[in-house]
């Protein structure tokens, strides 16, 4: 794939998420609703579709993240690490709130 076609794919899933994220702020249950039965299929798809490339081996290496240099799987998996602090930090934001909102 070229780098402009990359670009593309790049700008239109950027353009879909930011698409959601709108929605979802502005939207009421029913909508929500929508969303959660069309969009989260696809993005969870999407996520598994990531992580099955990102599998570790039994010395704890990912072969889809290699070092530029050697070109050795490096320790460790940088992708899978980004989803679960972004899922830990989604967790965090959500007892927070409901924390507050308990109070």
């Amino acid at each position: 794939m070229d780098a402009y076609t990359q670009r593309l794919l790049h700008n239109r899933v950027t353009e879909t998420l930011e698409a959601i994220d709108t929605t979802v702020a502005a939207a009421d249950d029913e909508v929500l609703a929508v969303l959660g039965a069309t969009e989260l299929p696809m993005a969870v798809a999407a996520l598994r579709a990531l992580l099955d490339g990102h599998v570790l081996d039994d010395d704890g290496r990912c072969r889809a993240c290699r070092t530029r240099v050697l070109r050795r799987p490096t320790p460790g998996c940088t992708i899978a690490a980004t989803v679960h602090h972004a899922f830990t930090d989604h967790q965090r934001g959500r007892r927070a709130l409901t924390a507050a909102a308990t109070a």
